[in-house]
């Protein structure tokens, strides 16, 4: 009698999804940790081909302080008091810092807000 082979199971899309998802979750930890924000994450995993619902479900599990982020990101780029003291922050410098935070990924909700 011949020897009977193993059929593999199809291998369908969420099975793919189901594996490939860690690997974007480790993605987005590194660039949160390089001090990236949301926007410029979601456009590069958007650049290497990732679905936006796989995008989604990345996003929504991870426990990430984007606010946190900002506030060490402004500090090591314009130094530890002009971060939290806005008091002296002219109209330009307040712009400088705003499309600063854009250009890192913060969208404005998150660089509209007092402590800029």
């Amino acid at each position: 009698m011949p020897p009977v082979k193993a059929v593999a199971a199809p291998h369908n899309a969420n099975t793919r999804r189901k594996r490939l998802i860690p690997k974007y979750e480790a993605y987005l930890h590194s660039r949160s940790q390089r001090l990236y924000g949301p926007q410029r994450i979601k456009a590069e995993l958007r650049e290497r081909g990732i679905a936006d619902e796989i995008i989604a479900v990345v996003f929504a599990e991870a426990d990430i302080d984007w606010y946190a982020n900002k506030q060490q990101l402004l500090q090591n780029k314009f130094g530890a008091q002009s971060a939290t003291d806005f008091s002296t922050i002219d109209f330009k410098e307040r712009a400088k810092r705003l499309r600063f935070l854009q250009y890192r990924g913060f969208s404005t909700e998150f660089g509209t807000d007092v402590d800029l």
